[in-house]
């Protein structure tokens, strides 16, 4: 990383007595205590058919990334830090969809931002941390790396997750303060824990990084417990939020929403190796979920994901996935009734169908074409269903 190597030279001040010379320079920034990463993802999409109308659209994040090592810069053994700024430039292609899925999951409004900014002390273990600050949950928690490859947003948070609290959880785009817990017991049991500010950012102006702390808001907690063996990873996690929330269906006597506490969910994934006639002869993973929130408060109530990854494919190139996804969500009763009394019905349920393909066209840039197919986009009765066709090029910027 020399170039930015050099770039923090120039902006972090070395203590020295008289001039170094050029060897003395790149030598101490090879002991620098932090580091400097830096991408730029852009989605070129098309809505074929079907959704709410054809069309196109451009989408594109810059993710800024710097780690600290407190143990390098002040001795201080398992202290770190990390900071992310992200760039998104507004771009849509769920306005032509109107699903409720996310075809893109870097579809957001425009907004340069602090995305992360925590501290994490990890004295013993990098698996035994607490962990404090501007937080993104959904890179510790419902995530798995063969969900990862996919571009729709329910790949990498269950909808049944994803839709919940008056913003969503702490997780892109909006995040919020936390405090996570980490501990693995040995190479088979780990469990973690994190409590976040119920209302993430300002649902008001989703553009702004913003911390807003309220007893109104509450908190959301997240435990998870993992068993891990023979590489098989078995995930079960719970979710509950300490506000009130008004639910869908039920109101008091002037009409007004009922308020009640409760509003939870439960998921759990098994993500594991996959051998015989599906591999292929190549290394492939595969991963099963399933997903339920209460559905007094939130509109989906049962969620089914189902997606496979292949390593290698076509062009034989390390680095090169291949990988096919279905997940399916079930509306809960009470949103269709609300749905039906507001004149806005619902249908029963929602459907995505993905195939992907990503593959290095160079030492930092990939590509990836993307088919979806999905059926009955947003539960909206009449509404068809959408093919949907793009390609995202994934280019690392700073030097390796």
């Amino acid at each position: 990383m020399k170039l930015l190597r050099a770039a923090a030279l120039s902006l972090v001040p070395v203590a020295t007595e008289g001039l170094l010379a050029a060897e003395d320079v790149v030598a101490d920034a090879d002991r620098m205590s932090w580091d400097i990463e830096a991408y730029y993802a852009g989605d070129l999409w098309q809505n074929l058919d079907g959704g709410i109308e054809r069309g196109g659209a451009y989408l594109d994040s810059l993710d800024v990334i710097v780690a600290w090592d407190g143990e390098r810069a002040v001795g201080v053994k398992g202290l770190s830090a990390h900071a992310l700024v992200l760039w998104n430039n507004g771009g849509s292609i769920n306005s032509k969809v109107g699903d409720s899925f996310g075809v893109s999951n870097i579809e957001t409004v425009e907004a340069l931002r602090l995305f992360e900014a925590w501290v994490q002390y990890a004295p013993q273990h990098p698996e035994r941390s607490l962990r404090l600050g501007l937080y993104d949950l959904n890179i510790e928690f419902d995530a798995t790396d063969t969900g990862g490859v996919f571009l729709n947003s329910t790949f990498g948070m269950g909808i049944d997750f994803a839709q919940s609290g008056e913003a969503g959880p702490s997780a892109f785009p909006l995040t919020s303060l936390a405090v996570r817990g980490q501990w693995r017991f040995d190479e088979r049991w780990r469990v973690q824990g994190v409590l976040a500010d119920g209302v993430p950012g300002d649902p008001e102006r989703p553009e702004l990084t913003s911390v807003k702390l309220s007893s109104d808001d509450g908190l959301l907690g997240v435990v998870e417990i993992e068993h891990n063996e023979g590489g098989r990873r078995w995930v079960l996690g719970h979710w509950r939020y300490s506000a009130s929330f008004d639910e869908l269906a039920a109101t008091l006597p002037d009409g007004s929403p009922r308020r009640s506490r409760g509003n939870a969910g439960t998921y759990a994934f098994v993500e594991t190796p996959v051998t015989g006639p599906l591999a292929v002869g190549r290394e492939a993973s595969a991963v099963l979920r399933v997903g339920r929130a209460d559905p007094r408060f939130n509109s989906f109530r049962d969620s089914l994901q189902l997606a496979l990854a292949w390593q290698g494919g076509l062009l034989g190139r390390e680095g090169e996935v291949f990988g096919v996804a279905v997940a399916h969500a079930r509306h809960g009763e009470e949103a269709r009734v609300a749905g039906s009394a507001a004149g806005e019905p619902l249908r029963r349920d929602e459907t995505v169908f993905e195939l992907t393909w990503k593959f290095p066209v160079a030492s930092r840039l990939t590509l990836q074409p993307d088919l979806q197919y999905i059926v009955h986009p947003g539960s909206v009765p009449g509404r068809r269903d959408a093919l949907l066709a793009g390609v995202r090029f994934d280019w690392r910027l700073d030097a390796p």
